[in-house]
Order: C-alpha cells, then sequence, then structure tokens
C-alpha cells in the first residue's frame, strides 16, 4: 500500500487539513509567526499519528519530487536522522527523565539532512511532572528549525503546562464524504461509514475493514448491546475476556509474518534486550489501539443513538445497524448519555498503564447498569 500523503492521511479532518496546509503555505513564502509552529498537540484518535508522520514527511522534505513516499516509509520505520518517533519507555512511568534529555541534548543539534528536525511524541499524556518539567524550556524556546508533535487523546489528558506550549489541533470524528475513498475500493458505503466513525482515517478504516478479528468483535459488542434483558455480570466480562482474547491472537498471527531485520546472531545482548523491549512496546500500543476501537464501536452507536434522539436529520455512522441505534435511543437520553461517560472514561484508562481486560471488564458492566436501568427502559 502507498505511503498516506498529507491530504490522504487527513481525509475525513478537512478543518486539519486546511490549518496544516496553511500554515506550511504561509511558511514557504516567509509570512513569519503564522507559519510552522514550534510545537503541535494532535488530539484525537487513531487518526493523529498517521497524520504525524505525514506531516513530519512533508516538514523535512516539502518539495513534490517524487521523493515524498520514500521518505514516509523511512520516518515510519523511525530510520530518518532528523525525524524521531518516540514513546513512552517505562508502561508505569511513562517518558523517564533520562529520556527527555536524550531528546533535549539532540535537539540541540543541527539536521543532517533535511533542513528541520521533527520529534513526534506518542502518548505526550504520559510525559509525568519531571519528564514534562524537563521538557517545557525546549518546547518553549526550540531551536529554529526544530518542531515538536505531541500526541495525545485530548488537550485535557496533558499536563497544561505542556498544552499550554503548543498549537493544540484537536481529530473530530471522520467527515463522512471520506467514505468514498473506500468505496472506490470496493468496500459498501454503510460499512466505510462505520468504521471511519471508529478508527477517524481512511488508512486505519481500511485496516479495520479488513480485519475478520475487528469485525467479530464489533458484531459480538452489538449482540450484547441489542439485548433486550439486562445481561448477566459474567455476559459482560466473558464479553472483554473473549474481545481481548481475539485482539492478542490476531496480533501473535500479524507478528509470524515480521521478519528480523538484522539475524539474531549479529546482536549483542543488550541490541537484543532494546529491540524485545521495544517489541514489547509496539505490541502493547497496538493492542490497545485495537481495544480503543472497541471502546469507539460502543461510543458511535450511542452518538448515533442520541442523534436520533435530538431529531438530527443527518444519517446515522452505523447505518448498518439501524435497529440498535433505534433501540438504544428508545432507552432515552439519560441512559444514552450515562453510557457516552463510561465510554469516555473507558478510553482514558486504556491511554494509561491499566489492564485492558479490567477496563473492558468495566465498561460492560457500567453499560449494564446504564442502558437497562429500570429509567431507562
Amino acid at each position: 500500500m502507498a505511503s498516506p500523503s498529507l491530504a490522504e492521511a487527513l481525509a475525513g479532518q478537512p478543518r486539519v487539513l486546511a490549518y496544516l496546509e496553511r500554515s506550511l503555505a504561509q511558511d514557504a513564502a516567509r509570512a513569519g509567526a503564522a507559519g510552522v509552529s514550534h510545537a503541535y498537540l494532535f488530539c484525537g484518535t487513531a487518526a493523529v499519528e498517521s497524520a504525524a508522520l505525514a506531516f513530519a514527511t512533508v516538514l523535512v522534505h516539502p518539495a513534490d519530487d517524487g521523493a515524498y513516499e520514500a521518505l514516509f516509509d523511512r520516518i515510519e520505520r523511525n530510520a530518518h536522522p532528523d525525524v524521531a518517533v518516540l514513546e513512552p519507555q517505562s508502561a508505569r512511568q511513562g517518558y523517564l527523565l533520562e529520556q527527555i534529555h536524550e531528546v533535549i541534548s539532540d535537539a540541540a543539534l543541527t539536521p543532517v539532512e533535511a533542513s528541520r528536525k521533527v520529534y513526534i511524541l506518542k502518548n505526550a499524556e504520559s510525559l509525568g511532572i519531571q519528564s514534562a518539567n524537563a521538557l517545557l524550556k525546549t518546547l518553549e524556546e526550540p531551536a529554529s528549525d526544530v518542531v515538536f508533535i505531541l500526541l495525545a487523546p485530548s488537550a485535557g489528558s496533558v499536563l497544561p503546562t505542556i498544552a499550554s506550549r503548543c498549537s493544540v489541533v484537536p481529530f473530530a470524528l471522520a467527515d463522512p464524504s471520506a467514505a468514498d475513498v473506500l468505496v472506490r475500493d470496493g468496500w459498501d458505503g454503510e460499512s466505510a461509514r462505520a468504521a471511519l466513525a471508529i478508527t477517524s482515517s481512511v488508512g486505519a478504516a481500511r485496516a479495520y475493514l479488513e480485519s475478520e478479528v475487528r469485525q467479530e468483535n464489533r458484531s459480538a459488542i452489538c449482540a450484547f448491546l441489542a439485548s433486550p434483558e439486562p445481561p448477566g455480570d459474567w455476559d459482560a466480562l466473558s464479553l472483554a475476556i473473549e474481545v481481548v482474547r481475539r485482539v492478542q491472537e490476531e496480533r501473535k498471527e500479524a507478528a509470524r509474518g515480521e521478519a528480523e531485520a538484522i539475524p539474531e546472531e549479529f546482536l549483542t545482548k543488550t541490541a537484543r534486550q532494546a529491540i524485545d523491549a521495544a517489541k514489547k512496546r509496539a505490541e502493547a500500543a497496538w493492542e490497545r489501539e485495537a481495544l480503543r476501537e472497541a471502546v469507539r464501536v460502543v461510543e458511535t452507536l450511542l452518538r448515533d443513538a442520541l442523534a436520533e434522539l435530538s431529531g438530527s436529520a443527518e444519517p446515522p455512522f452505523n447505518a448498518d445497524r439501524r435497529e440498535l441505534v433505534d433501540a438504544l435511543a428508545a432507552r432515552g437520553e439519560a441512559a444514552v448519555l450515562s453510557g457516552l461517560r463510561d465510554c469516555a472514561r473507558a478510553s482514558e484508562h486504556l491511554h494509561r498503564a491499566t489492564t485492558p481486560v479490567l477496563v473492558l471488564q468495566v465498561l460492560f458492566l457500567s453499560l449494564k447498569e446504564s442502558l437497562w436501568r429500570p429509567s431507562a427502559r
């Protein structure tokens, strides 16, 4: 699959695309402070990572000379000397102080190939007080050729001192018109629209539609929500276990096809340990994103129900589940809003060092109380 251009990575995010393109144009015209910012905080769902990679690619090589795809691939593999893609080194402590000190030292050096250096920090909500304080001065007064792109679920999940020093770029649920791209790929419009609502980017939606596991999980969650009678506690707990089990099996299957870039016999013990640790972090991040998608399955259905209750004329995101949306709406506005709060809490907990299966179990148990309470029936 070809590397996505900035426009493709931001399909369904027209406001974000217009803002970034305007910044790039002003920067190219040397229009001053209105151009590219020294620090961005991309807030939202899965779309933020592919958008950050595409934006970084344009920042280090804005010319349209056919080199974009090769550069994007290097950046995605973290193999470009002027673009660093970072993630927390500790599951419990988040970004370590030593890790941030390395970033600060590297940011003081001149670029190797490009005219800029770009640092993408995944899970910026994992910047603790110490690591955040260490980064503040660099964020506030970086070198003129340095750009930081921080990724987080929301501005509120990041320390205020960090968020206040960034240009905050909120990502919305994908524009339904982006489904046209997936329809041209052969997917039906209703499935494409639902996948976009869940993932918020064309690339992630395509991967979601191609995954049998994600589709099975969506069907199981919809069956749980469609129950006319309150499910039992074991139904809620076992659903969470099954969703996580399927996701973990899918990840194991994908890992079997991933070849080692360097034969193990050529690696030192320290190098092998570093690679193993990086793999574990990547696997954990992959699993958490798949489970966040499971939470968004519930969230988008409840948003459709809320839109129906408010009399919206817009078609639902989950048009292929109209009966379920109707049934959820029939449980009343208070129940739907309570369910949405349950989803918000689960999404927030999945961004932290919390056991994913416990998060989903709490979510489904909470939904059992929110959506089947007597006042909602």
